[in-house]
């Protein structure tokens, strides 16, 4: 799979973006919801299964990376394909297979 590629502007405070996409060959439909929490003075993010309204991955910080240690999927291997990971500048979201991570 090529790698796609999520701009995001982390000013915006809420934003949701929809996707269809097949990392590792599944194909998937995903609402991302991306939520700045002023407690923790930082964003999360939920994905949700657009066809079964299944929360896939929920409330996960969204900490700029650049490696595999950085997998904001980690958590949800059992339920969403592939590694997610927002890049050091915090304005990209990169989501691939695993075969493709760095």
């Amino acid at each position: 799979m090529t790698p796609i590629m999520i701009d995001i502007d982390l000013a915006i405070g809420n934003q949701t973006l929809f996707l269809s996409i097949a990392p590792d060959n599944v194909p998937m439909t995903l609402s991302v919801n991306i939520r700045y929490h002023n407690a923790a003075a930082r964003h999360f993010i939920t994905i949700t299964d657009i066809l079964t309204g299944d929360v896939l991955l929920n409330n996960i910080p969204l900490v700029p990376s650049g490696t595999r240690i950085n997998d904001l999927l980690a958590t949800a291997r059992h339920r969403l394909p592939g590694t997610l990971f927002l890049l050091p500048d915090g304005t990209t979201l990169i989501w691939m297979d695993r075969q493709t991570t760095p």
